[in-house]
C-alpha cells in the first residue's frame, strides 16, 4: 500500500474514532443501555480496520480484518441491542454491560 493511502486510511480511522466519542458524549443523556450499546459495535469495527491497516491492507477497498474473538462479542452486543438478553449460548455479559 503506498504511503499516501495509509496515510487517508489513518485519517479516516480518526475521523471514525471521533464519531464514536460524540454518540458516547450524545447518548449520555438517553436512558436505554440497548441504545448505548451502539457504541461498543463502532470500536469493535474501528478495530478491524485499525487490524487491516497494520496488516497493510485496505479496510475500505478490503474490509477489516477481525479477530474471532471481536466477532463474537459483535454478535452477543448486536442480540442485546435487538433483544435485551444475553446470546442463549453464552451466559457472560457483553463488554461494556
Amino acid at each position: 500500500m503506498k504511503r499516501s493511502r495509509a496515510e487517508q486510511l489513518e485519517m479516516i480511522l480518526q475521523r471514525m474514532s471521533s464519531v464514536a466519542g460524540v454518540f458516547r458524549i450524545r447518548s449520555e443523556s438517553v436512558e436505554g443501555p440497548r441504545w448505548k450499546r451502539h457504541e461498543d459495535l463502532m470500536q469493535i469495527y474501528i478495530e478491524g480496520c485499525r487490524n487491516s491497516l497494520k496488516e497493510g491492507k485496505d479496510f475500505i477497498d478490503e474490509g477489516p480484518t477481525f479477530a474471532e474473538e471481536d466477532i463474537e462479542e459483535a454478535r452477543k452486543t448486536f442480540e442485546y441491542i435487538l433483544t435485551g438478553t444475553l446470546a442463549s449460548s453464552d451466559e457472560d455479559e457483553p463488554a461494556g454491560q
